[in-house]
């Protein structure tokens, strides 16, 4: 009878000369994870990876890894006008085709020069007669009710016929030049983003002429001002 106590880490012999399970237990243990290594090395030691010509490129080797490559967000359609630009649009076609007997390409500048009149009288017998004789407006209350109208008329001429004037600019198609005519059809959001207390959003459109037919892709880029709380 002979009696051994446990140490961890120690090989013990029998005296039958043969080593107890727990060191052959531990010696295949060792054997397994000297060969995984080995293997490591040898399946790593060949790789190349070239990225000399790739921008912002992620590149993982190893077993067993998992990659969560994320789909680019596609762009978001919007409606194709924008404000009143449609309402702008369809005055202008009413305005060449009843004072320009339906000539698209005929110049605006006789309409120009109305309104600008217009804006002129108006803006005199309202603002400007309330500058140089204060108590007018409050003489009768015909004279206070006139005095809206006189503003109401400024006001319309010059929103409205300085729109149809620059609307005019941005529709006239560069193939046939029909004024009114080559308008916004789709309108892509590509992006956004904020800049100096601005925000800035890329769109991609779809232009057309509805005369023609002429069509182009262009890019534009719109800045709001970011109201303050």
């Amino acid at each position: 009878m002979f009696r051994v106590d446990y140490i961890p880490d120690l090989n013990v012999t029998c005296f039958n000369g043969s080593k107890s399970p727990t060191s052959k237990k531990r010696k295949k243990q060792t054997e397994r994870e000297g060969s995984a290594e080995s293997e490591s090395k040898e399946g790593f030691s060949d790789n190349y990876v070239d990225a000399s010509r790739s921008k912002k490129s992620q590149v993982a080797i190893g077993h067993h890894i998992t990659q969560k490559i994320e789909t680019p967000k596609k762009p978001i359609e919007v409606l194709p006008q924008e404000g009143n630009e449609r309402l702008f649009v369809d005055i202008g076609r009413w305005i060449m085709r009843t004072f320009f007997k339906g000539d698209m390409v005929h110049s605006l500048k006789p309409f120009g020069l109305v309104v600008g009149v217009i804006a002129v009288i108006t803006g005199y017998l309202s603002i400007g007669r309330v500058y140089l004789d204060p108590t007018s407006i409050a003489s009768s209350t015909f004279n206070a009710y006139l005095e809206m109208a006189y503003v109401l008329v400024f006001a319309i001429s010059v929103s409205v016929g300085g729109g149809i004037i620059g609307i005019a600019g941005r529709t006239t198609c560069p193939k046939c030049g029909q004024k009114f005519m080559f308008t916004r059809k789709k309108r892509l959001i590509t992006g956004q983003g904020t800049h100096r207390g601005y925000e800035v959003t890329n769109y991609k459109s779809d232009w057309s002429c509805d005369n023609c037919g002429h069509k182009e892709k262009v890019p534009e880029v719109v800045e709001r001002a970011i109201p303050e709380d």
